[in-house]
């Protein structure tokens, strides 16, 4: 039993280049001197834990006996990847990379399962990933991929990567303003608050509304929260409420970021909007007062 266990496992970790299967994301995003150290890593470590490549090449979300029967009815991977920890790393680059999976997907499970690698391997926050997160965050073409991506190389924050990040345009502009809060890096917060007080983009401004509600968690930790000094928290919160006065279709994410922000710089900022708001605005504003009080205990 033992034997045929052990034999079962092995096929199942080595199948995906027995079947031929191909890499999950665009060749494009993994030039070769990405693939050929990462393909070398994989080796060893597939050596050693044979296991772990037998789990990411048999999800149970992908399963169309499992998914089926699930609210959503679609496939879904992402929290069964997320589940696997840190020693999933990469058996998850390797999936997206260089293996891909073990049987035909649809191409319903195909994006399902490329997205969930993504989210699952940035949220690890692990400079391995760096190099294959940059090839997808210069190649790809959808939104919650590119979202992915600039989260994963926000959570490990490497210079050039920030830098990249607040120079991205296009359709890569706003899913890295979003992902940029990650970085809890000065320079980062300050790009945020500049931008979000000279757009006049709404879809823009709530992409930075979103970063600075990503930002506002690591504000509040005491060795990050001094290095982002009060007169920037200050401006922060004028410029949200100020946007979130003009944007009327952006409040709620507006209003998300206020509320994850926090504090007393916000709660002025919510009350000096008030002071000159028009009618239309005063029921909101009301409402972030409240939720603001009721947090500061005041």
């Amino acid at each position: 039993m033992k034997i045929s266990t052990a034999l079962a496992t092995l096929s199942l970790a080595t199948l995906p280049a027995l079947a031929g299967a191909s890499p999950l994301l665009d060749p494009r995003a993994v030039p070769d001197e990405v693939s050929r150290p990462l393909a070398a890593a994989v080796r060893a470590d597939r050596a050693r834990r044979p296991d772990a490549y037998g789990r990411v090449a048999d999800l149970e979300g992908l399963r169309p006996e499992f998914y089926r029967r699930t609210r959503a009815g679609r496939p879904s991977v992402a929290l069964e990847l997320r589940g696997m920890g840190p020693e999933a790393l990469l058996p998850m680059l390797d999936a997206l990379a260089l293996s891909g999976y073990p049987r035909a997907l649809s191409a319903e499970e195909g994006a399902a399962l490329r997205l969930g690698l993504l989210e699952a391997v940035g949220n690890l926050g692990d400079a391995r990933s760096l190099p294959v997160l940059r090839g997808v965050f210069a190649t790809a073409a959808e939104a919650p991929e590119l979202r992915a991506a600039a989260r994963g190389l926000a959570r490990v924050c490497q210079d050039a990567d920030r830098r990249a990040l607040m120079g991205a345009t296009g359709v890569r502009r706003d899913p890295a303003a979003a992902a940029l809060g990650l970085c809890a890096h000065p320079e980062a917060a300050q790009w945020l608050v500049a931008q979000l007080e000279a757009t006049a983009d709404p879809a823009h401004a709530a992409a930075l509304a979103a970063g600075l509600a990503e930002s506002a968690s690591s504000w509040a930790r005491p060795g990050a929260r001094s290095a982002v000094d009060v007169p920037l928290r200050v401006r922060a919160a004028r410029a949200l409420l100020r946007r979130w006065r003009e944007l009327p279709a952006q409040r709620d994410a507006l209003g998300v970021a206020a509320l994850s922000m926090g504090g007393a710089e916000v709660l002025a900022a919510v009350r000096e909007a008030a002071r000159d708001a028009p009618a239309e605005a005063q029921p909101g504003l009301r409402v972030l007062e409240r939720a603001l009080v009721r947090d500061l205990g005041r």
